[in-house]
């Protein structure tokens, strides 16, 4: 079995707003992240978080 971590937890002090909410192309980096996950090999990805924000893109890309 291989699990994936994603570790997205992180203040993101010195870029001053949360990297992973922020979008490219109208995509938000956490949710590039989570469906590279999906899409490779792996039998199990943990997300690590602290933000709503980041739950509730985790709820719209597994569920």
């Amino acid at each position: 079995m291989i699990a994936g971590i994603i570790m997205a937890s992180g203040f993101s002090k010195r870029m001053g707003e949360d990297k992973l909410l922020m979008e490219i192309d109208g995509v938000k980096m956490v949710e590039r992240v989570i469906r590279s996950c999906k899409d490779s090999s792996l039998d199990e990805i943990i997300l690590v978080y602290r933000r709503k924000e980041v739950r509730k893109n985790r709820k719209k890309i597994f569920y």
